[in-house]
């Protein structure tokens, strides 16, 4: 065993003699490391952002814990439960029972009461869209003084006194500027409420502008910014409208809420502060959650209050169960992309230990023949890498924990990036020493080992049939679990690869002896030198193909996985919407919308089409009301067509005249009706008669449905009232592009609004960047690109350490070809047909194993959960994509083409020796 400084020696004298060998597997160590730390921590970061996102965007009474009581209720209650006192307790008991990782801002909280049902506003003045019908006032009375989160415009801040006998109770409230407006309300005007316990009459004393609209103070009591139109339907009669409205109270008049329409109810909102949560709290959190709505929390809270049992309740719960549905959705695909480019960097690794090894054989040889042990031999070539890849590893892993996103200086990051780091030390360190202890464990003869001759022994035989069975196993379960499978979907595309690469290498040598013999009878020394170069290559030249196979294949398969996806949010944006755009009012649109919309620029054409969401049926069924669109059948059946949302012929609906109706129907609705049918809409009775079923159809995004003809219904409803099926409720909008993307919706909202106010617009291109702006979805397909980037890298690095790894043999034919009279034209076309061989190999392997692997892993792989369109019902399947394909193969192929030119060039454009050396 050398001694320290002789092996101190050893290793400043390799190095120094060494320097390009060194600065290879340095550089190869330090992307690798830095490569392998990064990765996981932008995994974990696109999570976080992801919840984040997820949370923040949600409405805050679905992002919150709430709790609410109605007192009145419960005959355990004592005392007076609507004092400031008593909702200040119970929100002390909430502080204390919301932990981490639930955190929430107690400047950001709301909690008080109202009045149980809305009460009716008996005064004059007031407006009515239905005259017969009063509007209705809820009465808040919230934490805190109002000018506190209102500034007074008009008049004074209410006073806490309620005075009044209990049939005759006075209070005084505020409003804000748009209730104020709106009601035609102003400072000192009375509000009346009835009720059977006698008139409430409410005084405003003061017209607030809210400070912050966001606060959960005003956002999670919509009522007090601005009053809202309340639609009522009754079947068979006009649609009726009232007001509903909010007004404010001060906080210690809250009992007046007693004698108010059903009493009082108590709340208290918590809105959870999303850039608190990060991806690996949401068990805990969803503990927490459990608790706090039906556990041991609930329970707590519920004994510890004043006011009786409180109901606690949570949104937030479906959010971090649907975070969690998305999130093992992209993991797949994340695990794809990290196990590909893991394999790669593996392989370069392994070549790159392997490179220096056989340039040296030589040298080990000789030390060997001078007495070296085995185990010296170890540790000399050990020492000399890690003194490359220790410091190479540090500096990767530093830089990657330097540049993470969110700065993951925490111990545990920078434990697991020292891990990773010494991981891959540790490979690059003995992977050399550990072939060249094999390879020099007995004398080494001089027979040729290459690829035609070579001879696999038994035991590699036996381990390659147990490898393609085991990937048989592994292929057939993920087929039948699909997403289930877990780990073995992500590395089915690696082995899969592994599989191929084994098939294709025990394959290779036929076609070579077969191509060698036919060039045998040819003239020419290129082709069949060229050829016999390519059989007499090493026998361990499978590294590189199997390099490039695992990333034609991974990058094939992620390239699928992306085309199916964005197949998927197409056809679920163009389902919700119906067609490139959709203008809808339930009451009713004016007919001169159709002339503003199609002078828009970029419209094509518009439909406008009645759909009614109060069909019935009559005599059968369950009551369960669907749409019913009556349209042009011409127009809308073209619609059908062009859209691909349910295609059906024309004269599938076309007026026989006859008083059953011909419809086209949902399967639904097909079952209900039989042969014919009588239906109601709106209350207006339809006889209609099935003449065919599909499940979708552009006026309709969700449930079922039947089509009928405008022109029918005209004819034979046309009394006064039932003339309103013939008012067009919905404008389906077709754009120039066949993308939809050419349309200006805030152009096309203006124009709908300055016709119809209350008309609503949707747009399919937004729709449709709406399912793409989950960070995570959007991470994970960053990510995946990034990774088959670097994987590209690694396997274009393979097949350069390939070249390296010849390039002095090669060099040498060269000279004494040349000197035999070899052109170097003839010269360059015997390197590319040297190499060709195995470059065609890896492209055809890698573009057949890409389709095979998408062929059998697409019956288990279901890509609605990475879509974002789960809920849609429609499917998304895994296409073959054949630019994916091909790509990445052609790429490969053509870069390395040209790095044999460059080599070939260099090479061949040497002085030709005058006359060969003796060892030549």
């Amino acid at each position: 065993m050398a001694q320290p400084g002789e092996l101190l020696t050893w290793v400043r004298v390799r190095l120094t003699s060494a320097r390009t060998t060194a600065l290879t597997l340095a550089l190869v160590v330090a992307v690798t490391s830095f490569c392998l730390v990064l990765a996981p921590r932008v995994v974990e970061d696109q999570a976080d952002r992801s919840l984040r996102h997820a949370v923040s965007k949600a409405a805050l009474l679905e992002r919150g814990v709430s709790g609410e009581a109605v007192p009145e209720q419960y005959r355990s209650v004592d005392g007076d439960f609507l004092t400031p006192d008593a909702l200040d307790r119970v929100e002390a008991a909430f502080v204390r029972r919301i932990r981490p990782p639930l955190r929430f801002d107690p400047d950001r909280v709301a909690y008080g009461a109202r009045n149980h049902a809305p009460a009716a506003v008996v005064s004059e003045g007031l407006p009515r869209p239905t005259p017969r019908l009063d509007p209705e006032l809820t009465l808040f009375a919230q934490q805190g003084e109002i000018t506190d989160f209102a500034d007074v415009v008009r008049g004074r801040p209410p006073a806490g006194r309620v005075t009044g006998a209990r049939d005759d109770r006075q209070v005084e409230a505020a409003l804000t500027e748009a209730t104020a407006r709106r009601m035609k309300v102003s400072v000192g005007g009375v509000l009346t409420l009835g009720g059977a316990q006698g008139e409430t009459r409410v005084t405003v004393t003061a017209v607030v502008r809210p400070k912050d609209r966001s606060h959960p103070y005003w956002a999670n009591n919509r009522l007090l910014t601005s009053p809202r139109l309340k639609v009522l339907v009754e079947p068979g009669s006009d649609p009726a409208y009232l007001w509903e409205f909010g007004a404010l109270l001060d906080r210690r008049a809250a009992p007046v809420l007693r004698d108010v329409r059903d009493g009082a109810v108590l709340y208290w909102h918590h809105p959870i502060d999303a850039r608190a949560l990060t991806a690996d709290q949401v068990p805990a959190a969803q503990r927490m959650l459990t608790s706090l709505t039906s556990g041991a929390g609930a329970t707590g809270l519920s004994e510890e209050s004043p006011v009786g049992d409180i109901e606690v309740s949570s949104g937030l719960g479906p959010l971090l169960t649907a975070f969690e549905r998305e999130r093992d959705a992209v993991a797949p695909l994340v695990a794809t992309a990290s196990l590909g480019v893991g394999t790669a960097a593996l392989i370069v690794l392994l070549m790159t230990a392997a490179l220096g090894v056989e340039r040296r054989r030589e040298e080990l040889s000789l030390l060997r023949a001078r007495g070296c042990s085995l185990p010296a031999l170890f540790g000399r070539l050990s020492a000399e890498n890690a003194a490359v890849a220790v410091p190479a590893a540090s500096l990767g892993t530093t830089l990657a924990l330097l540049v993470a996103p969110g700065g993951d200086g925490s111990a545990g990051g920078a434990l697991r990036g020292a891990l990773l780091g010494l991981l891959v030390v540790l490979v690059a360190t003995l992977s050399g020493p550990l072939r060249a202890v094999a390879t020099h464990r007995t004398h080494q003869g001089t027979d040729r080992r290459d690829v035609v001759r070579a001879r696999p022994s038994r035991r590699r035989t036996v381990a390659e049939l147990t490898l393609l069975v085991l990937v048989g196993v592994a292929v057939a379960a993920v087929r039948g679990q699909g997403e289930g499978a877990g780990p073995l979907l992500a590395a089915a595309p690696v082995l899969l690869s592994l599989a191929a690469a084994i098939v294709l290498l025990r394959a290779y040598p036929l076609p070579l002896r077969l191509l060698g013999r036919a060039a045998a009878r040819r003239r020419g020394p290129v082709l069949f030198l060229g050829l016999a170069r390519a059989g007499r290559a090493p026998a361990g030249a499978g590294l590189p193909l199997l390099a490039l196979l695992v990333t034609l294949t991974v990058a094939a398969f992620g390239g699928s996985v992306l085309t199916g996806v964005a197949d998927a949010r197409d056809r679920a944006a163009l389902a919700a919407v119906g067609a490139d755009a959709r203008v809808a009012d339930a009451l009713g649109l004016p007919e001169e919308i159709k002339n503003r919309v199609d002078a828009l620029p970029g419209v094509r054409s518009s439909l406008l089409v009645h759909a009614d969401t109060r069909g019935r049926y009559v005599g059968r069924g369950s009551g369960t009301s669907f749409f019913v669109v009556i349209a042009d059948p011409e127009e809308y059946a073209e619609l059908a067509r062009r859209t691909g949302l349910g295609p059906f012929p024309a004269e599938a609906l076309r007026d026989d005249g006859g008083r059953t109706l011909p419809a086209v129907v949902s399967p639904g609705v097909a079952r209900q009706l039989g042969e014919n049918g009588r239906i109601t809409v709106s209350g207006v009775p339809l006889d209609l008669r099935p003449v065919q079923t599909t499940d979708m159809t552009p006026a309709v995004t969700s449930g079922e449905f039947a089509i009928v003809s405008a022109d029918a219904v005209s004819r034979l409803r046309d009394k006064p009232h039932e003339r309103h099926l013939r008012e067009p409720t919905m404008l389906l909008v077709t754009a120039r592009d066949a993308a939809g993307g050419g349309l200006d919706a805030e152009a096309l909202r203006t124009a709908a609004r300055e016709v119809d106010e209350d008309s609503a617009v949707t747009v399919r291109a937004e729709e449709r960047a709406r399912l793409t702006d989950s960070p995570l979805q959007a991470g994970a397909t960053g990510l995946y690109l990034a990774a088959l980037g670097v994987a590209l890298g690694y396997s274009v690095l393979a097949l350069l350490l390939s070249l390296v790894q010849t390039a002095p043999e090669r060099s040498r034919l060269l000279s004494r070809l040349r000197s035999m009279g070899l052109s170097k034209r003839q010269a360059r076309g015997l390197l590319l047909v040297e190499s060709l061989p195995q470059y065609a190999l890896a492209v055809g392997g890698g573009v057949l194993v890409s389709a095979a692997t998408v062929v059998l892993l697409r019956p288990g792989i279901d890509l609605r959960g990475l879509a974002g369109t789960t809920t849609t019902g429609l499917p998304a399947e895994l296409p073959l994509n054949a630019a994916a394909l091909a790509l990445p193969a052609l790429g490969v192929l053509a870069l390395g083409c040209l790095t044999l030119l460059i080599q070939a060039w260099l090479m061949a454009g040497r002085r030709r020796p005058t006359e060969p050396r003796t060892v030549d």
